[in-house]
């Protein structure tokens, strides 16, 4: 441990402008040293507090916290004295923090990424950001300042109401659902039992409920919750605070009523509007606040990343990606696609500390532009998993139309979020190119990117399945969009299309003289515009809470493409097409949430007599294939010169279980992605 200081002095903590010396960084020895701010503590008036810092090796450092905030304006506009005589250029914002800061902190000792970080090199940057993740993880806590200002005008007093007693009361709403009973949540009568729950939150003085409310929706759409740093900040560090004023809210409280709630089923979203005794319409605010879907998703990433945010300080990288893991990494890089970055290179830097393995594979480097980078990353996930599951994220046509990017074909866009369904889950069996050349273990997958290989190419195996002759017309109402409410109650008996239709589509081909086969019928219609129910164990986990996600390589209960097979003979058997007793305890909702994969979606008709569920800007002459490392097939479309673009992946009728996988590597052709 380094430190310089020239004088000891009493300096109160101030942010008015003094002629005082910039303060000159010290260059890193190394990429595993790091800066602290050491506070020193004047004895009789702890609220007086001298600054100074040091570098330390994050292998051998002191006890330290770490600081998460929202920077604000860039423009460093205050400054900071130093014990030493010097002082730091600081933003607004961290300069109205750093007095709370101070009195909050436990160790002595602050990291914060403003300071301890020479901004104006490149090259520091580009090294602390390899260890950012790793600098949160060893960190005794993280202080997660909100500031007030930073936020809409509410006409709230918000630091005086917290430290006042509306701050407990938020507390006690969180801490309320330490105390329920889990399995009692998916219960059948769970409404009553939530309406009781609501008594745990309840006060006397229904204004200080009121005020509960509003400051509880303030926090949850704080400006905070949207920045793109902050998430593996807070899914990292052991132990979390925020900070209004000098109210102090623990973040591992907060997170407790979200331990339930990452699966985002029906009982427990109602629950959670019960508890806040509001009505549905009004407890949708809250479920749609940015803070809300932050947290769920926190906790789904602590489940999917065997809660690295407890994990050993020496843990080094991580463990090998599986293919699960690239789906779930690039779910969180999707969710917080709309989130805030000051340089849209974060989309990426921003989250590798929950996937320190592809550090293996690529570099931190803020020269490269954002399409090299996005590029970079998705090679790293190649070549660490074996698997190019992340195609599920290729953008759809109305995307690429709002991208400001010219990225690959086979690169999607992380700067902004789209809404779509996609055909890949962590619960589904799709195994098309077969074993050893899919999930869950990729033992033969041939990827090849040769160190001469363009940033924006892609050089995969696989082989040829079929041509796409035309596509049909739209079919479901979920072309809209796939959040579309649904009254359940109301629509008793209701399918979500009409089977009628199916005869419209038999019919069209027809007219196009597609030619009748073995694999053209209703029920292969069916079944593709269903994607042979692989949505089916998601709906499990929506409805009743369990989890969705397979246990090592078994899958519990029925496969998906079983149920599916009897609840279609049951409809297109059926004189009347209701939803009234179809097997499996399916019902409307399920039929409704299968029919989400025909979002943004088409049937295609192929050459060889087989029906494709494909991306809706699918063409004619477009190529359906089998690649190693994916679950699914992948179109592609043929360029001159002998390239190809990612069209998307697509549910294609009799290849999804490896039937028609070649089990010979050797076999395997070449394609060129751009």
């Amino acid at each position: 441990m380094t430190e310089s200081v020239a004088r000891r002095g009493s300096i109160p903590l101030s942010t008015v402008e003094l002629h005082i010396t910039p303060y000159k960084y010290r260059a890193l020895d190394h990429d595993r040293e790091i800066r602290l701010l050491k506070l020193h503590r004047e004895p009789r008036n702890p609220r007086v507090v001298d600054i100074s810092i040091i570098h330390v090796s994050l292998d051998d450092s002191p006890t330290y916290e770490a600081v998460s905030y929202v920077w604000g304006s860039s423009q460093s506009t205050q400054t900071i004295p130093l014990i030493d005589g010097c002082a730091l250029s600081v933003t607004a914002s961290l300069a109205e923090a750093l007095p709370y800061l101070t009195k909050s902190c436990r160790t002595g000792y602050l990291w914060i990424d403003q300071v301890t970080i020479n901004q104006a090199s490149i090259s520091e940057r580009n090294a602390q950001v390899k260890v950012m993740g790793e600098i949160y993880r060893r960190s005794f806590r993280c202080m997660i300042w909100l500031n007030s200002d930073l936020t809409h005008d509410t006409g709230l007093d918000i630091q005086w109401n917290w430290t006042h007693g509306t701050g407990e009361a938020v507390r006690r709403f969180f801490r309320s659902f330490l105390d329920v009973d889990s399995q009692r949540l998916w219960q059948q009568d769970r409404a009553e039992e939530s309406q009781t729950s609501v008594n745990a939150t309840n006060t006397s003085d229904q204004s200080l409920q009121l005020n509960m409310r509003e400051h509880l929706l303030w926090f949850l759409e704080h400006a905070w919750f949207n920045r793109t740093w902050v998430y593996q900040e807070f899914v990292l560090a052991s132990q979390t605070v925020f900070l209004i004023g000098d109210f102090e809210l623990s973040g591992n409280e907060i997170e407790s009523a979200f331990d339930l709630g990452w699966l985002q089923s029906a009982a427990w979203l109602e629950t959670f509007g019960k508890r806040l005794n509001i009505n549905s319409r009004r407890a949708s605010i809250y479920r749609e606040s940015r803070g809300f879907k932050f947290l769920l998703a926190a906790n789904q990433s602590r489940l999917l990343f065997n809660n690295f945010h407890k994990s050993s300080h020496n843990l080094a990288l991580g463990d090998r990606f599986t293919a699960y893991d690239v789906l779930a990494f690039a779910d969180i890089l999707e969710r917080m696609g709309a989130s805030q970055a000051q340089n849209d290179r974060d989309h990426v830097y921003a989250f590798l500390g929950l996937a320190p393995c592809l550090l293996r594979h690529m570099k931190v480097d803020y020269s490269l532009t954002v399409e090299e980078t996005f590029a970079a990353m998705m090679k790293a996930m190649v070549k660490e998993s074996g698997s190019l599951d992340f195609l599920c994220y290729t953008r759809t046509e109305t995307d690429v139309s709002r991208s400001k990017l010219r990225l690959p074909s086979w690169v999607p866009d992380w700067t902004f979020y789209a809404t779509n369904v996609h055909m890949l889950c962590h619960d589904n069996l799709f195994d098309a190119v077969g074993p050893g050349f899919s999930l869950p273990s990729v033992t033969k997958c041939r990827h090849y990117d040769p160190p001469s290989s363009n940033w924006n190419e892609l050089v995969v195996a696989g082989k040829t399945l079929d041509t796409v002759l035309f596509k049909l017309e739209p079919f479901s109402l979920y072309q809209v969009t796939p959040s579309l409410d649904v009254n359940f109650a109301e629509s008793s008996g209701c399918l979500p299309w009409e089977i009628a239709t199916l005869d419209m589509f038999m019919a069209e081909m027809a007219e196009r003289n597609y030619p009748e086969g073995p694999h053209i019928s209703r029920k292969a219609l069916l079944r593709t515009l269903l994607m042979d129910g692989v949505y089916w164990a998601t709906i499990t986990a929506l409805t009743s809470g369990e989890s969705p996600y397979r246990i090592g390589q078994k899958t519990i209960g029925l496969p998906h493409y079983e149920k599916i097979k009897d609840v279609i003979s049951a409809l297109l058997e059926s004189d009347r097409f209701t939803c009234d007793d179809l097997p499996h305890a399916a019902n409307l909702q399920t039929l409704h949430e299968l029919s989400k994969v025909q979002y943004r979606r088409r049937i295609a008709c192929c050459e060889h007599g087989r029906l494709a569920l494909a991306p809706d800007r699918v063409q004619e002459g477009d190529k359906i294939t089998l690649l190693h490392g994916s679950r699914v097939p992948v179109i592609l479309r043929p360029r001159p010169g002998g390239s190809y673009i990612v069209i998307g992946q697509c549910y294609y009728d009799g290849a999804m279980y490896g039937k028609m996988a070649d089990p010979i590597d050797e076999n395997a052709a070449l394609f060129l992605l751009t």
